[in-house]
């Protein structure tokens, strides 16, 4: 016990007292201590109360108690007891947890008195890493009857219960001839268990039907003192999985969970209903009123809401679902709110204003929807809400367009008016991306500002995404092929390099060789990684039978292909007439459909004209699928120095952790700006069509990266500044530009495309940069990240188009940046002795 004089210690303000046998003597010590240690006596391994005998028959005997406040981790009650007054107490029982309130010592002597007491006992346990054992209680005794001399063999019925519900009755409550609660042999018997409220009868025992969860049951009596029990169990208890969600108002429908606190065997039922609040139902939302069942031996349950979407701008808007009706459960907190974010603003800036404020927050989902918004004026500041699942991973990514002069700065908080608990605002990223483990269920909120907060123009756009990774932990199958054209081909070590990354790829997220096939024209290539020739055939094994095994509606299946193509054609091995057309991809992939149901597919295609595999009346496009083209149907593709510049750029995105649709994003921007013509499709939704938005929600959902297995940050250089004011003297001018990396090593060159340059339109290889009649300078490192060269060629009159590169050294590109100069009138010839080199500057 905790002696009084401890409340003498007036500057103490906090303690900790958990998890021991302590107890306090009077109210007012127990005050002070709840002060300091709220709760502290409730978690107190302590002997029961109020301990006196229930019943006494000739050879047994009951005690009654009154159960401890502390009945978790385990444990029991441990009853001591011997025929001499204050011990020893040689004979000993226990109790089966802290929860029970009785027990029946059977096996003593008629006649005869004996002596009582009780301990608690709690074991070891996370919070305590001793065994606890209370104090004994204060002794009790009890005579057991005699034995007598009548002809009767009367049998004592001892009745027990655990959970909370009443005794056990009997009917009749004894034989003729007997004490009450007992029976001569062959009585037959009636049981009644009456569980308290929300509580239900978990299993008999000692009864004629054991299996029985009735409120009644029989027992034949035994020729012997016999023993029944009733275990009482409470009902599971049934609540929202969050008590409040937001969901944007284009999201559509999404799936609302339902949690029980523990598992049971049989099948439980709880009705859900929707309240209109500021949002209404059938213009807002689609109103509820559904059951929902858990299946036995489940602990979650789930049902779909829809949110409609409209042109109002009208703020976010919020309704009730409500839990009623429940079927074998009990209901906890019945009701959890919705907030639909609004995405029609019209009060100026983007449609997610005003978002200005946490308490103004607006709303992304989690599925890697991009939203685009924008620091429309000065000091402007975007909040995002999104909630997430404890210990479960997400991404936040913010992108940049080439094009906008936003510089983004993130940080990520659990409440509005927390520290933020992850942040990011590098100077050699415009965008940011944060990889973060939730700690807890519930909201998140973004703060969004721009580096210089007087940036103030609806052209300081940005991209802001969130992607719940969960989902991406299912590794599939994936089929690598390298085509092939002709012997001797220039291009082909940039099909191999870009078929290697992709191999690459898959391994760093999770994929074994197993489960990767790799088809290329030339076995020796790499025998370690390439399994078998590009040819039809194998193809077709390789989508129909190889990867029947290893895909589900889980686990999808991507195909990443590599060549030189044609309208509808794509080359595996020319030479040996091995290539494939829409029609056959897709009747390959409809076969594997066909055998498994709810299957995703990724198909990607590197090929001049691979936007034919979309468009047209044989495309490959279909509900499930994602198909990714590095150009549209009417243009060739360009390959880039050592790889191809869409797949450099794509392939990087998504080692980066990035979905398939911010991934496509990312390297349709970089392709299109060195190369106008080359303009990537995408169709996500089965359409047949690349030219609209549809496609961004079953694609942003997609990506390869598994949580754990992040690789570590890559950011690519970042062009901050090309230098537009250029002097074009004697025909020579300075080219200049900043880049800025999260390491050095980086380096920085032009192509310079003539007045005269016209880029090849038709054909079927891919246009290999280094083929054609352009110049490539390298711009040399000046300090303070300026990189610039001296170029002497700008010698006829008319436009030239300048396209700046930056390569890290670990190989990753930025977006590339374009300036046209125009330079009028004939220049004067140069001296022959003129020499022009690079400008260092120190």
């Amino acid at each position: 016990e905790i002696p009084e004089s401890f409340q003498s210690l007036s500057k103490l303000t906090k303690l900790n007292l958990t998890y021991n046998a302590l107890s306090a003597g009077s109210s007012a010590l127990n005050s002070f201590l709840e002060a300091r240690n709220p709760g502290w006596a409730a978690t107190q391994t302590v002997p029961p109360s109020a301990l006196v005998v229930g019943q006494v028959q000739q050879t047994d005997v009951q005690l009654v108690w009154t159960p401890i406040a502390y009945v978790g981790d385990g444990g029991a009650y441990q009853i001591q007891y011997g025929t001499t007054s204050g011990g020893p107490y040689p004979f000993s029982v226990q109790t089966g947890d802290k929860v029970a309130d009785s027990i029946w010592i059977s096996g003593l002597t008629p006649n005869t008195e004996y002596y009582f007491v009780v301990v608690t006992h709690t074991p070891a346990h996370d919070n305590q890493q001793n065994a606890v054992t209370s104090e004994f209680t204060q002794e009790i005794s009890a005579t057991t009857l005699n034995s007598g001399s009548g002809s009767v063999d009367c049998y004592l019925l001892r009745r027990s219960h655990q959970g909370q519900g009443d005794e056990i009755a009997a009917i009749p409550t004894s034989s003729t001839g007997c004490d009450a609660g007992k029976y001569v042999a062959g009585e037959a018997l009636t049981l009644f268990a009456n569980p308290a409220t929300d509580w239900r009868i978990g299993s008999w025992s000692g009864t004629d039907d054991d299996t029985g969860t009735g409120t009644t049951n029989a027992l034949t009596m035994p020729a012997n003192s016999h023993d029944v029990a009733v275990e009482y169990v409470q009902l599971p208890i049934v609540t929202f999985a969050a008590a409040e969600l937001s969901l944007p108002e284009g999201s559509g429908r999404a799936q609302i969970r339902l949690r029980l606190n523990k598992i049971t065997p049989a099948p439980l039922a709880v009705t859900v209903t929707s309240e209109n609040g500021s949002a209404t139902g059938g213009t807002d939302f689609v109103q509820l009123n559904r059951a929902v069942t858990f299946a036995p031996g489940s602990q979650e349950a789930s049902f779909e809401f829809e949110v409609l979407d409209d042109s109002a701008d009208e703020g976010n808007e919020t309704l009730t679902l409500r839990l009623s009706a429940p079927q074998g459960v009990i209901v906890g907190t019945a009701t959890a709110t919705i907030i639909i974010g609004d995405d029609d603003s019209t009060s100026g800036g983007d449609v997610y204003e005003s978002d200005n404020s946490c308490a103004d927050f607006s709303v992304i989902a989690t599925d890697g929807t991009v939203q685009r918004h924008t620091f429309h004026q000065a000091n402007d500041q975007d909040w995002v809400r999104f909630d997430v699942a404890e210990q479960h991973d997400y991404m936040v990514q913010v992108s940049v367009p080439p094009d906008s002069p936003a510089d983004v700065i993130i940080d990520l908080r659990l409440e509005c008016d927390s520290l933020p608990v992850q942040s990011q605002g590098y100077t050699f990223s415009p965008g940011a991306r944060l990889d973060f483990r939730a700690p807890r269920s519930g909201p998140i909120y973004v703060r969004l500002l721009d580096n210089d907060p007087q940036l103030g123009t609806s052209q300081a756009i940005y991209d802001l995404a969130v992607r719940h990774l969960q989902g991406d932990a299912q590794v599939g199958a994936a089929i690598v092929v390298a085509g092939s054209i002709k012997q001797n081909d220039p291009v082909q070590p940039n099909i191999y390099n870009v078929t290697d990354a992709a191999y690459q790829m898959f391994l760093d997220n999770g994929y074994d060789a197993d489960r990767i096939l790799y088809l290329a024209p030339d076995l020796s290539h790499d025998p370690v990684k390439v399994d078998l020739l590009a040819n039809v055939d194998n193809l077709r094994n390789g989508i129909t039978q190889w990867a029947k095994s290893r895909v589900d509606a889980d686990r999808a299946l991507t195909i990443y292909l590599m060549d030189h193509g044609d309208q509808d054609r794509l080359y595996l091995d020319k030479e040996r007439l091995q290539w494939i057309e829409p029609d056959d991809l897709d009747a390959m992939l409809d076969q594997l459909e066909a055998e498994v149901e709810g299957l995703k597919v990724n198909v990607i295609i590197e090929a001049c004209y691979s936007g034919s595999f979309i468009s047209g009346a044989s495309s490959i496009s279909k509900p499930g699928r994602v198909i990714v083209t590095s150009v549209d149907d009417e243009n060739l593709a360009w390959a880039s120095t050592t790889g191809a510049y869409f797949s450099d750029h794509f392939i990087a995105a998504l080692r980066r952790g990035e979905s398939l649709y911010t991934s496509f994003n990312a390297a349709k921007a970089a392709v299109q700006t060195a190369h106008p013509t080359q303009i990537a499709w995408i169709d996500a939704d089965g359409d047949a069509s690349a030219l609209d938005d549809a496609s961004q929600s079953p694609a942003a959902q997609r990506g390869f990266s598994m949580p754990g297995t992040f690789p570590p940050s890559r950011w690519p250089p970042f062009i901050a500044e090309v230098d537009e004011t250029i002097q074009v003297e004697d025909g020579v001018a300075l080219i200049r530009a900043r880049v800025v990396d999260d390491e050095d090593g980086v380096s920085v060159h032009a192509v310079i495309y003539g007045p005269g340059y016209k880029a090849p339109t038709t054909g079927e290889e891919m246009i290999l940069e280094s083929t054609q009649v352009l110049q490539t300078v390298v711009l040399l490192d000046q300090g303070k990240d300026w990189y610039g060269v001296n170029y002497p060629g700008f010698r006829d009159p008319g436009t030239y188009r300048i396209v700046i590169y930056a390569q890290d050294r670990s190989g990753t590109q930025g977006q590339p940046r374009t300036i046209d100069l125009v330079v009028e009138g004939i220049p004067s010839p140069l001296d022959e002795t003129n020499l022009y080199l690079p400008l260092l500057r120190r």
